[in-house]
């Protein structure tokens, strides 16, 4: 394998993962989760801001479970 092909094969993946972790992961995650992407991107990126790492681990799970508890006492109070 030569050093113009492997080089070539880095950018092809570093391009192909910015698209999915920027357009393909959100696109799903806020589909099954009834968020929209933006919402997921936003979250993401607040995670990651504010907790590093971890942050971004946990920002989607906590944000899908405040959500439901969220509509859940929404309705218990409404109807």
């Amino acid at each position: 394998v030569s050093a113009k092909t492997a080089l070539y094969m880095l950018i092809a993946i570093l391009i192909i993962q910015q698209i999915e972790s920027a357009i393909v992961t959100p696109n799903v995650m806020g589909g099954k989760l009834g968020m929209h992407p933006l919402v997921i991107v936003f979250v993401l990126l607040t995670g990651a801001q504010l907790f590093g790492i971890w942050g971004m681990l946990l920002a989607v799970p906590v944000t899908a479970v405040l959500r439901v508890l969220l509509i859940w006492i929404h309705l218990r109070l409404v109807g």
